[in-house]
């Protein structure tokens, strides 16, 4: 095809990075350059943001993990990075259907990140909570803008193309704290942790 991006071997991001190349050539005059993105509007929290508790006994860092593995239920179904699919089928496809997902998935963000800035943590997982909120913060703006591919599709195809790089560290920041309870030998139902699911 034109755009050549359903070779074999394609994979999402070639795919996202042929589409913004083409809306870039169609607008001629983009409102953001794609090599500036992500915004500056993105906020970067701190320690200081965060609900920090003084226990570190084990009920309590037990009770913190309870309530973050229900935060991140949230992204069981839809999965995880799931906007980046709605988002190509909508270019793609024409299923204009699916900005109601993209709207959607753009809130859920926005509503885990207000869940960890109220959530109470133990001092010890305060970073790993900030790196979480933080990458959180990016996925967030990312789908904000990606909710405007109607009206500006060089800057949300941009922004879904930093979307796929932007889940690694997010991925990485749920694992560091799987990790922390394992450590604290903290016991989940079914042996599931802070997971979530990736779906590119």
């Amino acid at each position: 095809d034109s755009l050549g991006i359903k070779q074999a071997g394609a994979t999402e991001n070639d795919r996202v990075a042929a589409l913004v190349i083409d809306a870039l050539n169609k607008k001629q005059t983009p409102l953001l350059p794609v090599d500036i993105l992500p915004t500056p509007s993105a906020k970067t929290y701190q320690l200081s943001d965060l609900q920090l508790s003084g226990q570190e006994d084990k009920a309590a860092v037990s009770a913190y993990a309870k309530k973050l593995t229900e935060i991140m239920s949230a992204y069981h179904t839809p999965a995880l990075g799931g906007e980046i699919k709605l988002l190509l089928e909508l270019v793609e496809q024409g299923k204009t259907e699916n900005l109601s997902g993209l709207v959607t998935a753009a809130e859920r963000y926005q509503t885990t990140i207000n869940q960890l800035l109220n959530l109470t943590a133990p001092p010890s997982a305060g970073q790993l909570q900030l790196n979480l909120l933080n990458t959180l913060v990016r996925l967030a703006e990312n789908a904000r803008l990606m909710t405007q591919i109607l009206e500006e599709p060089a800057v949300a195809l941009g922004a879904a193309q930093l979307q796929t790089g932007n889940l690694k560290p997010c991925l990485s920041a749920i694992g560091n704290l799987n990790l922390f309870f394992a450590a604290q030998n903290i016991n989940f139902n079914n042996g599931e942790g802070v997971v979530t699911v990736l779906d590119l």
